[in-house]
């Protein structure tokens, strides 16, 4: 695997301590509450919200904020499944300039590209990417923040597969799909009649598997200049987005100064136009240091370079920005209790 492949998926994994969503997330909640005969401004008065703040889709609301009122709403309504009542009032059209973009992709595989890329512009807290292999094609959520309620999952996972059917005029069809949250009690029949596939629960990550071969079926709402003006402003505000998030910002220079081997406090602070101590104290606001961070992003490039077999252990001590291969073996046997050779060789045996 190429290491600026490696590095620039590290760079899309970051995940924020706090993630946010997009804010008109309560109102398609609101919607499935009153479908069902609950009053969504009672629900969301005892999760202490105020949903009138969030009828604009470019404002955002913590994902914990989002965690209260699930967790509300399920005293009201008793429904585990609920999500996937949420995820039937979702649509594309909701998420401002990405959802018509995803609308004007001109295949399954430009729209899964590009809700990959781009998704945290709807949600923060996990990551999303595309994983093709033989016959199959994996859309894979992973590395979920804690905040975030597993009602979300049910309700990405809803929006995804039903978007990709309504665009393929019904050609896609899951071939199954797994999902990390444990299965509701006598609900199992539920989830396999709303999506008309298998379902794995309790997996690893969330997952839509389906066929490779759909991707490159021909969508009929594409419309290449109309994507690309749309990835603009998205892309825009994206930038904005991850502005605000210092400590990504920091570790995004880390990042990228690792192999110089000049990875010093000074020059990075000097990237972001501030001095080392203004820099210490924006990171001890978040509950962190410098050395952490760099700590941090050195064993999670560590670990997804010791998966590609053909870099040595001493190209994989220069990329992550160690001079000498037995202070990466020290820093790894710290991180790991083993040494990046045991390491390799326990993930070989695991996948053998």
């Amino acid at each position: 695997m190429n290491t600026r492949i490696i590095s620039t998926r590290l760079k899309a994994e970051l995940v924020p301590r706090d993630p946010t969503t997009i804010g008109s997330y309560t109102l398609i909640i609101a919607r499935a509450l009153e479908e069902v005969g609950i009053s969504s401004s009672e629900v969301f008065a005892r999760a202490g919200v105020d949903p009138s703040r969030w009828h604009d889709p470019l404002q955002r609301i913590r994902a914990v904020t989002v965690r209260r009122i699930y967790e509300v709403a399920f005293e009201f309504t008793r429904d585990p499944c609920f999500g996937l009542e949420v995820s039937r009032h979702f649509r594309l059209t909701m998420l401002h300039a990405l959802g018509h973009s995803l609308l004007a992709s001109t295949t399954l595989r430009d729209f899964c590209t590009r809700l990959s890329r781009c998704f945290r512009f709807v949600a923060q807290g996990f990551t999303l990417t595309m994983v093709e292999s033989g016959d199959e094609a994996r859309l894979i959520c992973s590395d979920f923040a804690a905040a975030v309620p597993e009602e979300s999952e049910d309700v990405i996972c809803g929006l995804v597969v039903r978007s990709m059917a309504e665009l393929s005029d019904g050609l896609f069809r899951p071939q199954r799909v797994e999902l990390r949250r444990i299965a509701p009690a006598g609900a199992e029949n539920r989830y396999e009649a709303f999506y008309g596939c298998p379902i794995v629960f309790e997996a690893r990550d969330m997952a839509i598997v389906f066929a490779r071969g759909l991707l490159d079926v021909p969508l009929a709402t594409g419309s290449e200049e109309l994507a690309q003006h749309n990835d603009r402003v998205v892309s825009a505000y994206l930038e904005k987005l991850d502005r605000a998030d210092f400590e990504n910002r920091v570790r995004l220079l880390v990042i990228e100064a690792l192999p110089s081997g000049r990875v010093t406090k000074a020059a990075i602070a000097g990237r972001l136009g501030m001095s080392a101590r203004t820099l210490q104290t924006r990171l001890a606001e978040r509950e962190s240091t410098f050395e952490a961070l760099i700590n941090d992003t050195r064993r999670r490039l560590a670990y997804a370079y010791l998966e590609d077999p053909a870099l040595s252990i001493s190209e994989i001590a220069y990329l992550v920005g160690f001079a000498e291969i037995s202070n990466f073996s020290r820093a790894f046997q710290r991180w790991t209790g083993m040494s990046p050779t045991q390491h390799r060789a326990t993930r070989a045996g695991a996948a053998g």
